[in-house]
């Protein structure tokens, strides 16, 4: 019994591990994608209050 628990345990903390590297890995590629998206707006218009106000200024 304590040894199929055990090995039910390590392979649990390994699928949680992997699925939190790919929930970090689709962040990461949203927060480029905010980058780009700011990068193109802030050529159009030099200044956006809205923008200010929800901090993406911070991303460029």
């Amino acid at each position: 019994r304590t040894r199929i628990q055990k090995r039910k345990r390590k392979s649990v903390s390994f699928y949680t591990a992997f699925s939190y590297a790919k929930v970090l890995n689709i962040l990461h590629d949203i927060i480029q994608l905010k980058k780009i998206k700011f990068n193109h707006f802030h050529k159009h218009f030099k200044y956006n209050n809205k923008a200010s106000k929800h901090g993406i200024i911070n991303f460029v």
